[in-house]
């Protein structure tokens, strides 16, 4: 994955669950997403727990972060996750 803003592309390195739960909240950027929609989501056959989510969550940030794409996941206190439009300008891609 590429992550293109103005300051040029750069290469995004995500792992599977990083990759599902980024493409969860880009299909509704203004929707808060529950952990267990989450789940739900990414992972519906196993038993993963909330507290995993939220590691997934924190390694996914830490690499948008690194790449230029800051606050681009946002945490809503004690209910989940959303990606915060204002700020999402930057265009997440698959490359080959």
């Amino acid at each position: 994955m590429w992550v293109d803003h103005a300051t040029g592309s750069k290469g995004l390195n995500l792992t599977r669950m990083e990759f599902r739960l980024l493409d969860c909240m880009a299909r509704h950027p203004t929707r808060m997403y529950e952990r267990d929609e989450l789940i739900a989501y990414c992972c519906p056959d196993s038993d993963t727990l909330h507290r995993t989510i939220d590691s997934h969550i924190s390694n996914l940030r830490s690499k948008l972060d690194a790449v230029g794409a800051r606050c681009m996941l946002v945490t809503v206190w004690g209910r989940g996750y959303k990606l915060n439009v204002e700020t999402c300008v930057y265009f997440v891609s698959p490359r080959d």
